[in-house]
């Protein structure tokens, strides 16, 4: 999680010279990528509530640089009409994707 905050000063950089929706798919496959990397084996009802709730912040943080809120104003329901999926709506989506690979093998 620190390699995921010491991106912040370069994702600042990015968002001032990419459009909010550029700057939402670039980050994708970087900050997300390194966020959600394997989460069906780790991120679960058995992850422990602190290391979720900074999963979310890591999670909102980078929502609140792609729409240039610099001073934290914007509430999570704003952030979350984004479109970006919270680390827990993701365990559910990816969970429920790898069971269903497996039952349609059988």
């Amino acid at each position: 999680m620190s390699k995921m905050t010491s991106l912040t000063p370069g994702l600042k950089f990015l968002r001032r010279r990419l459009g909010q929706d550029k700057f939402i798919k670039a980050t994708t496959s970087q900050y997300y990528g390194l966020v959600y990397y394997g989460s069906q084996v780790w991120l679960g009802q058995h992850t422990p509530v602190s290391q979720l709730r900074r999963l979310n912040s890591l999670h909102y943080k980078l929502l609140r640089i792609a729409v240039q809120d610099w001073k934290r104003k914007s509430s999570r329901s704003d952030l979350d009409e984004i479109g970006r999926v919270r680390p827990s709506q993701w365990y559910k989506y990816a969970t429920g994707s790898l069971i269903i690979k497996i039952m349609n093998r059988w």
